[in-house]
């Protein structure tokens, strides 16, 4: 159960990383 837990806590966690980056860079090509 923890490792299965754990697991879900990284995936999300590189899924919430890359939806931030995109919209970081969408920002910073919206400044420029």
């Amino acid at each position: 159960m923890k490792t299965n837990y754990g697991l879900k806590l990284i995936v999300t966690f590189v899924i919430l990383g890359k939806n931030r980056a995109g919209e970081l860079r969408e920002r910073a090509d919206l400044n420029y």
